[in-house]
């Protein structure tokens, strides 16, 4: 089915619908539209981008991809593989693409809010280098050699958009005065050159994208995931003679906790028969649902001699009189500090705050988000 036998249909729909439904159906009508003009797009630069991204929604909708490190690991490849097979003149192209594509992710999963920031990481690089450019269009006797024919696309561009721009406006006969009340203070004492960035050519600075995304995003994920650089505050928060309380599975707090128990340095201490733990201390696991795999949790935590006792959901709060710490991982860090976490999380803060016990949540960067809930 077209998107205009879609559109069609919904706009039948339309009428018979109050008007706040109608406002759902209208935004409906424009996410399909533009989904369905960037997978065309994607098709018609490069198949196997537009098949990989297809693979990627499925995935999500269907639940076969699970996890924020997955997720954003996925995204950002993909994005990558767009900035380096999908070929424009310049730069606004990629940006409008990127940020088209992040969008569909997001809608076949909206939970899985770290595909749209790795795409405001991916585009804040983008952004970085097309000022390199305005920059060396400022002073072409300062730019290097590879951005000084995109220096000088960029000042003619600029050129002829300004001289556009003042033909139009001397045709124009109205004499409206804009109200410098809506540009912002922080522009108006430290004013910046605009960048345009459908003046910036991509090509020149095409290499650099590339090798930040690889470096900045993708590598910086996989040492993350390798070596949580939460654990680095465990010996801090954790001492002996403890009970901590965590919360279903998560990866980086069971790494926080090997950490506490072992060190730094705990897989060379664990295949050491005489090696002595850095602290004792219990760990308390609730959460045994199979979703929430506080099971594997345990199992985990009792192979590397950490002292575990696993209890259902409803005992929890009765546990929590006794427990020193919260420990838990997260999903994703909304805009005003709310967590997007498991299923009974809540309930776990909850029991917390009556028993004043601290709650210690242990995640990685890159699932701050800055969008509400």
């Amino acid at each position: 089915v077209g998107v205009n036998e879609l559109t069609a249909v919904l706009a039948t729909l339309r009428l018979t619908m109050p008007q706040q439904q109608s406002v759902v159906v209208n935004d409906d009508v424009h996410s399909i539209e533009a989904e369905f003009k960037t997978m065309k797009l994607l098709r018609s630069k490069n198949p196997k981008v537009a098949e990989e991204l297809t693979t990627l929604v499925t995935a999500l909708k269907r639940r076969k991809l699970i996890g924020s490190y997955q997720v954003a690991l996925q995204s950002v490849k993909l994005f990558r593989n767009i900035l380096s097979t999908v070929f424009f003149e310049t730069i606004d192209h990629y940006v409008n693409l990127i940020r088209n594509v992040a969008r569909i992710i997001t809608a076949a999963q909206p939970l899985e809010v770290v595909s749209g920031c790795m795409a405001r990481r991916v585009l804040a690089i983008m952004r970085e280098y097309a000022k390199t450019v305005v920059t060396a269009a400022a002073a072409p006797s300062q730019a290097s050699e590879d951005l000084s024919e995109a220096a000088h696309f960029y000042a003619n561009a600029v050129a002829a958009k300004q001289a556009q721009k003042s033909a139009e406006s001397s045709d124009d006969d109205s004499t409206d005065i804009p109200d410098i009340s809506l540009v912002p203070l922080n522009q108006i004492l430290n004013p910046e050159p605009r960048t345009v960035l459908s003046a910036v050519l991509y090509r020149p600075i095409r290499s650099s994208i590339l090798d930040d995304i690889n470096t900045e995003l993708i590598d910086s994920l996989q040492e993350d995931r390798r070596a949580p650089r939460a654990a680095g505050f465990a010996e801090d928060h954790i001492h002996n003679k403890q009970v901590i309380f965590t919360y279903g599975f998560s990866h980086t707090v069971l790494h926080f906790l090997k950490v506490a128990a072992w060190g730094q340095n705990y897989q060379k201490k664990l295949k050491d028969a005489v090696a002595k733990k850095k602290r004792d201390f219990e760990v308390v696991v609730s959460g045994l649902a199979p979703v929430l795999g506080g099971q594997k949790m345990a199992q985990h935590l009792a192979a590397i001699g950490i002292q575990t006792t696993v209890v259902p959901d409803a005992s929890m709060f009765t546990i929590m009189a006794r427990v020193h710490k919260v420990i838990t991982g997260t999903h994703a860090i909304m805009a005003n500090g709310a967590l997007l976490a498991s299923a009974g999380t809540r309930l776990v803060a909850l029991a917390a705050k009556h028993f004043s016990v601290p709650c210690i949540c242990v995640t990685g960067l890159y699932k701050v988000a800055p969008t509400y809930p």
